[in-house]
């Protein structure tokens, strides 16, 4: 009696075959019960099978999830600083590197 070859299934991925086939992944989830309901609960409204809403499903959230959240707009709140007339803000750093700015600063308050 001959030893026949065996020939592996279509779409099965075989490490001493120099061709690969895509195959489909098969894993095992173990569900938190309020998940599980809502999937039932989708493949009854849907009458979908199992698969097919968990895959919409993994690439809706999985799309969103890549996301980065919306944040709101930024709001610029003006307030008066209370500087007095001639004070120009927009110069107020420079000022600390100037000679006898101390000086000038106590003549402000006064």
């Amino acid at each position: 009696m001959l030893a026949r070859k065996l020939r592996p299934a279509p779409g099965h991925l075989d490490i001493n075959r120099c061709v690969q086939h895509y195959a489909g992944m098969r894993t095992t989830l173990t569900l938190d019960p309020d998940v599980e309901r809502l999937l039932r609960r989708e493949m009854a409204r849907a009458g979908r099978s199992m698969k097919a809403v968990v895959n919409d499903a993994l690439r809706t959230g999985l799309g969103a999830a890549g996301k980065p959240p919306i944040a709101p707009p930024y709001a610029v709140e003006p307030h008066d600083f209370g500087f007095r007339p001639g004070v120009d803000t927009d110069r107020l750093n420079r000022l600390a590197g100037e000679p006898g700015v101390r000086r000038r600063v106590r003549k402000l308050g006064e």
